[in-house]
This record gives structure tokens, sequence and C-alpha cells, in this order.
């Protein structure tokens, strides 16, 4: 850890030392943060800053306010490197969120294929609690979007693991509300419509199950002209037909 300080993007954009909110005085060093903290690692172009700033290369202004953001940074203890006309966040992953949840969902991803189900469902559990919203959904600047997308969608990727986690660990019951609740989040998601599906058969609620399948392909069709996957309807085939052996997760039951 850099001068004791934290960084967190999951959600507003938070800075920390020693435990304590130290709070950004303008939107440019906000800015010039989540930008190189999106790049953490890598040095970032002053170029590339000035684009998020909404300032050209030419403009004498944005290479003030660039400045100015800086110097605002290195102020409130953020270290910054310069390297030529190039910027980087002295920073390690385990000071910045989004990294740390990426490393606890790769823990978690390698327990589960190893079927150490119980410790895959703790690292993937903690790796969700880091998530407190869209990473910098606060700052207009199409480099962030990029960056905010990545995380948002390696975040559903680790709620759709998480519950096959549950599953395979036979907690069909006490994941069918937060299924429930992620359906109607992610309507066209195929994966929990599969996973809630699973879910209310192997708790005897195979009527449920079904109209899950039917409220999905009423929606699909609506929206897109189209009908579920293959892998969807297999499994309300394998549903109807009440198979015993049906898999307890969709990992293994549309394989």
């Amino acid at each position: 850890m850099c001068n004791g300080i934290t960084y967190s993007v999951l959600g507003p954009l938070t800075l920390r030392q020693d435990g304590n909110d130290v709070p950004l005085p303008t939107r440019r060093s906000r800015i010039t943060l989540s930008h190189l903290l999106a790049d953490l690692g890598r040095y970032t172009h002053k170029d590339a800053l000035l684009e998020s700033l909404d300032t050209g290369r030419e403009n004498r202004s944005g290479h003030s306010q660039l400045h100015k953001a800086l110097s605002e940074l290195r102020k409130t203890a953020v270290p910054v490197e310069r390297h030529g006309e190039a910027y980087r966040l002295i920073a390690d992953r385990t000071d910045v969120d989004c990294h740390v949840f990426d490393d606890l969902r790769r823990q978690g991803e390698k327990h589960a294929s190893d079927e150490r189900l119980d410790e895959a469902a703790d690292c993937l559990s903690r790796s969700l609690s880091l998530w407190k919203g869209k990473p910098f959904s606060e700052l207009d600047s199409p480099h962030l979007a990029a960056n905010s997308d990545f995380w948002c969608e390696l975040h559903v990727s680790t709620l759709e693991t998480f519950m096959d986690v549950q599953l395979r660990r036979g907690r069909h019951r006490e994941v069918i509300a937060d299924l429930r609740k992620l359906t109607r989040q992610y309507e066209l998601r195929e994966a929990f419509f599969a996973q809630l599906m699973i879910a209310l058969y192997h708790s005897f609620r195979m009527s449920e199950a079904l109209m899950v399948f039917d409220d999905l392909r009423s929606r699909l069709l609506e929206t897109l002209g189209t009908d579920p996957s293959p892998d969807l309807q297999l499994l309300r085939l394998r549903i109807l037909r009440q198979e015993p052996d049906l898999p307890a997760s969709r990992v293994t039951c549309t394989s």
C-alpha cells in the first residue's frame, strides 16, 4: 500500500488514506485519477488525459487544467510518476478495489474448477461484496465508459459463476429469491433463467420452473423475435421429463 492510500472505483470514486476518506476537490482531479486508475500499471500519455478532460492537445487551457489536476492529486498524497509526456499512478493491485475483486474472482473460479466449492463460494462472495455500483458512472469519458463496461460485464459473469457454485453446493432453495431478482434486472441474460429453473426444479417446484421458461420465451419473442437458446430448450425438456438425474447446476445441465 503506497502512502496508506486505497482506491474504490466499483461505485462512486473514493479515495481513502489510513481508513479515512480523502475528498477530491475538483472534477478535473477525479477524471485524471480515474483515468490513471483505469490504466493501472501502465503509463498514460498526456494527450489521453487531455482528451478525458475534454480539451485538445493544442488547447493551452487544457494543459493548464491537467497540470492543476496533477497538482491537486499530489497535494492529497496521491503518488503520480512522470516519464516524458506520460504519467503513471504508483499503486499496487491490492490498493484498488476492482483488482481485488478480480483476484478474488479468479481464486473462486480456480477453487470451483477443483471442486472446492466452499472455498469457491467464499472467494466469490467476498468479490461480489466489493461491488457498490457501476464504475466511473459520474464521469463522462469514452475511455472510462469502455473500462466501466468491462467491469460491469465481469461483475455479471461473476454473479453467474457464484450462482452456479451455490447450486452445486445444493443451495437451491436459498438462491431462488436472488435469482428472481437477477432475472428481473437482466431480462435477456439466459444463464440466470436457467439457474432459476434448476433451483425451482430441485426445490420440487416444477410448474414454476416451466413458467420461468415460458416467461422468457414470451419476452424474447416480443423484444427480439427469437426463441430461447437450444441449451435452455433442452433444459425445459429435461424438466418436463422429470429426469431424476437432472444435474444440480447450469454448467453441467446444458453440457
